[in-house]
C-alpha cells in the first residue's frame, strides 16, 4: 500500500480499481484552518490511456499495481501499429501511435534497451533506454560567427522526417547523415526530442 502522502511521478497505483500510473503530483494546504493537506495528482489509466485529474486527501492508501518488465526487442512497424517481441516468453505484441506517443520517434532498427511493461499478462507499455542513437538527416545551415559550443540549431532525426526540431549542439559537427547521441526523457510518456551531440566530424 502507498500512502498518499508520499506519492511521487511513476507510481503505479489501483484508483477506482484500475491500474493507473501517477503523471504528476503536487501538494497544496488549504487557507482554511483544520483543513488537511490535498494531494492534487494526474493519473494515467495503464489499460485505457484516460488520463484522470484527481484531489486526494493525505493518509489515504492505496494498493500498488503488481507490474512486470520484461526486455523485448523492437520488429517492425506497419499501417497497423509498432510490433514487439517479448525477450523473455517470445510472445509479440504491438502498440498503436496513441499508445506510445512521442515514443515512436525513437524506435529505430536495432534499439537496444527497450522493456514491455505487462499486468496480469498483458502488455500495456513500453519503456525506452535513456539514450538512443539517431540520424540527422536534416540541419539548419551554420549560424555565422558562431561556436560548436555556443550556439544551437534546429535538426530533424530519424525515424520521421515531421518531428519536432531537436536543440542540437556543436553545430560544426552536426552534418546530415551524421549519427547522434541523444539524451531522451526517463519516462515513455511525454518524451521528445532533446538534446544531442553529433559525433561526426
Amino acid at each position: 500500500m502507498i500512502d498518499s502522502s508520499n506519492f511521487k511521478k511513476g507510481d503505479c497505483i489501483v484508483f477506482k480499481n484500475a491500474p493507473m500510473t501517477i503523471v504528476d503530483v503536487s501538494f497544496s494546504t488549504p487557507t482554511a484552518r483544520g483543513s488537511g493537506v490535498i494531494v492534487k495528482t494526474k493519473l494515467k489509466n495503464l489499460l485505457t490511456g484516460q488520463l484522470l485529474n484527481e484531489s486526494l486527501r493525505t493518509g489515504e492508501r492505496y494498493p500498488e499495481v503488481d507490474l512486470e518488465h520484461h526486455p523485448c526487442s523492437y520488429m517492425f512497424a506497419d499501417a497497423s501499429g509498432w510490433h514487439f517481441m517479448d525477450s523473455e516468453s517470445f510472445e509479440q505484441f504491438s502498440f498503436g501511435a496513441d499508445e506510445l506517443g512521442e515514443a515512436v520517434h525513437y524506435l529505430v532498427d536495432g534499439v537496444e534497451g527497450l522493456k514491455v511493461t505487462i499486468i496480469d499478462g498483458r502488455a500495456v507499455g513500453i519503456a525506452l533506454p535513456n539514450t538512443v542513437e539517431l540520424e540527422v538527416v536534416e540541419c539548419d545551415p551554420a549560424v555565422r560567427g558562431g561556436t560548436a559550443t555556443a550556439v544551437t540549431k534546429s535538426a530533424k532525426l530519424e525515424p520521421s522526417r515531421a518531428i519536432a526540431a531537436a536543440s542540437v549542439p556543436r553545430i560544426a559537427a552536426c552534418k546530415r547523415s551524421a549519427p547522434a547521441l541523444v539524451t531522451r526523457c526517463e519516462t515513455s510518456s511525454g518524451c521528445k526530442p532533446a538534446a544531442c551531440n553529433a559525433s561526426s566530424t
